[in-house]
């Protein structure tokens, strides 16, 4: 038993103890009660008014005895709509039927702040004021808050693993689809008639993938190099997009400090949460107003409600402020849960707070809400900054697609195999491909120098691609290999390349991404054997 409980137990027991003397000796019973350090207060059952209190019971509550002697116990109530789970008032009637009652309960304190409280009621006959009710309340406010944060952590956790098998599976089934869809579309004019049905495929296609990318992002880590950007450019290159999506009647407002420093992190997310907040801005102003988009340097990182101080360094906050309806408490909370909307079916899939948290989590940054009903709502995302300015790099890529390289291809699903094999032999590559690592391995063993090239799935029964591809480089430790997966849970690049592969290629491929690819990795196998 746990020291909180011992105390807790030893202070019912006292409770009892002094409830059956108090005809004896009531005045001592006030003046231990005086003592103890605990909240505890005595009602009248009739007509519920406070006629005693204790030091501690004030001080946690912040009244002076006077305000609280001869008032309703509902003083300590929290308002209604509120979402209230259990008042003190609630109670009362319980203690017709038995003398004793304990449980969790909410009470507001004198300048307003609703507390959690673990109450021990006791019923009793009190020669002066009759039928009393003895109470003693254990602020448990902070453990009630972990508490939930505990329940929200692994409930994160067990969504994002759920998300992750669910986009794996799905991302296979596109590969496919959109292959195929993309390889036809190459294949015929501009003017053909059935480029209206297969443009219209791969779009789907691209949009399914998108939605899957967006479950992928919450809670976990990603395989892009961070780079150092400048966020007032990305902020402009997002309200270039805005103005063709949002209403007309919704004008957009940018406050950007001067001499901002850079953020390092990965253009593409941090360009998707700052879209995100912005459409949730404007659907959240139906009927017109101003959204404003904020960019500014500081030296730490502050929770809004407490202005309590987490750690110090340099951080660049993105603030995306409404002019909307609010939120109340309840939906504050649960707004970056996935799946969760406040929209009508059928008109929000509830990913885009979700995914937006992901992302900034994995950027080791932190989101802060802001939020009154009736008033609007403002988002602050606090991102660690770069100070040194470090230069953007990106690498240029041959476009020379084609190739008669020999490539080992292995994927356990049937359908991508034959997809990925066609998209690479009709750019002139020879394929050799497997449905499992073994057999393909077995080949490989006997055939060492008759491949240039190794593209490998993750996910595979009996072993996995990286294990695959180690056992690879033990025969043939310089020869190139790409990673297919569905997955999204690898940590940055270099750990990948740790494995001995040179690029990795998320499903579902498409071809002119992954030609691009392919031949950039060959090419700079030639430079570096050259």
């Amino acid at each position: 038993m746990k020291d909180e409980d011992k105390n807790k137990e030893t202070l019912i027991a006292e409770l009892k103890a002094l409830r059956q003397k108090i005809g004896a000796s009531e005045q001592k019973y006030i003046e231990i009660m005086a003592y103890m350090t605990e909240g505890i207060y005595l009602i009248r059952v009739d007509d519920g008014i406070i006629v005693y209190t204790n030091p501690a019971f004030e001080k946690v509550f912040g009244y002076d005895h006077d305000e609280l002697l001869g008032k309703h116990v509902s003083i300590m109530d929290v308002p209604k709509g509120q979402n209230v789970e259990k008042n003190f008032t609630d109670i009362i009637p319980l203690l017709n039927h038995t003398d004793t009652w304990k449980g969790e309960i909410q009470n507001i304190k004198k300048d307003g702040t609703i507390i959690w409280c673990y109450a021990y009621v006791s019923a009793f006959d009190h020669p002066e004021h009759g039928r009393v009710l003895a109470t003693m309340q254990i602020d448990i406010t902070e453990r009630r808050m972990l508490e939930a944060q505990l329940r929200h952590t692994q409930k994160m956790e067990a969504i994002s693993v759920l998300a992750g098998g669910i986009a794996h599976e799905f991302n296979n089934l596109l590969t496919p689809m959109m292959g195929y869809a993309e390889m036809l579309m190459e294949n015929k004019t501009p003017q053909d008639p059935d480029q209206k049905y297969l443009k219209p495929i791969f779009l789907a296609g691209n949009r399914a993938s998108r939605l899957i990318r967006q479950m992928q992002m919450y809670g976990q880590k990603s395989t892009m190099n961070k780079i150092s950007l400048s966020m007032d450019r990305l902020v402009d290159d997002t309200i270039n997009l805005l103005l063709t999506t949002i209403p007309p009647n919704i004008s957009i407002k940018k406050d950007i400090e001067p001499d901002l420093y850079q953020v390092h992190g990965i253009a593409d997310e941090i360009h998707q949460v700052l879209l995100n907040l912005c459409i949730n801005a404007s659907q959240a102003m139906p009927d017109g107003g101003e959204l404003t988009i904020c960019l500014k340097n500081t030296e730490y990182l502050s929770l809004s409600d407490s202005q309590e101080q987490l750690h110090e360094g340099h951080f660049i906050v993105m603030s995306v402020k409404d002019e909307g309806s609010g939120m109340d408490p309840m939906t504050k909370e649960k707004i970056f849960d996935p799946f969760f909307t406040t929209r009508e079916v059928g008109k929000g899939t509830g990913l885009g707070l979700s995914v937006v948290w992901g992302i900034v989590e994995q950027h080791q940054g932190h989101i802060v809400v802001e939020s009154e009903q009736g008033k609007g709502s403002t988002f602050h995302v606090y991102l660690p900054a770069v100070t040194d300015r470090l230069s953007v790099f990106s690498d240029q890529v041959d476009h020379m697609f084609s190739g008669t390289e020999r490539i080992l291809l292995i994927d356990d699903e049937q359908m991508v195999t034959n997809m990925t094999s066609s998209m690479l032999e009709e750019y002139g590559y020879t394929v050799k491909d497997f449905l499992d690592s073994k057999n393909a391995l077995a080949w490989f063993t006997e055939n060492p120098y008759e491949i240039d090239l190794i593209i490998t799935d993750y996910g595979m029964p009996e072993m996995n691609g990286k294990q695959f591809i180690q056992k690879i480089k033990e025969i043939r430790p310089e020869l190139p290999a790409i990673l297919m997966t569905g997955y999204n849970e690898f940590g940055a690049n270099e750990d990948i390349q740790s494995w001995g592969l040179e690029e990795m290629v998320h499903k579902p491929i498409k071809l002119q991404d992954f030609r691009v690819v392919v031949r950039a990795v060959l090419d700079k196998r030639v430079r570096l054997n050259g």
